[in-house]
């Protein structure tokens, strides 16, 4: 993965254990992630959202200065969680392809990812279900902290 990093993709979208692997640590908190979300983007990313069980944390550069986002959807029993990950990545870009906000493209991609737990087979979700907890998508906005 580091190598594809360091060719500068738009965007890069590890798990948490793939971004641990890049930046050589564990990421537990709020800072950890900021300093990974930083880290992958030095390695050449423009983009880079890092997922987890239950939402994201975004660095995104799709406007004129970069967002540093967290993500969680509310919570959702799940049947299968194979695939969410991919869900996310593609309705954030379905979100960007169709020029929404970086908080809201991240918004509907956790919901996507989170209502695609509740189906069997990878890439499946009812839009219908992602659409009533985007609502309940908790997006905040971090800031690095000056050193």
């Amino acid at each position: 993965m580091r190598f594809a990093v360091e060719a500068g993709p738009f965007l890069v979208s590890p798990n948490q254990r793939e971004a641990e692997q890049l930046v050589g640590q564990e990421l537990e908190d709020d800072d950890d992630f900021l300093m990974a979300l930083d880290a992958i983007a030095d390695m050449g990313a423009r983009n880079v959202l890092i997922t987890l069980e239950n939402g994201c944390f975004a660095l995104l550069r799709l406007g004129r200065k970069a967002k540093r986002l967290r993500a969680f959807a509310p919570h959702v029993e799940p049947v299968s969680e194979v695939g969410s990950g991919d869900v996310l990545l593609a309705q954030f870009l379905a979100a960007v392809i169709e020029e929404r906000s970086p908080d809201y493209a991240v918004r509907l991609a956790v919901a996507a990812g989170a209502a695609s737990v509740r189906e069997v087979g990878a890439g499946r979700f009812d839009v219908q279900l992602a659409a009533s907890l985007a609502d309940g998508v908790e997006v905040s906005e971090l800031h690095a902290v000056r050193s």
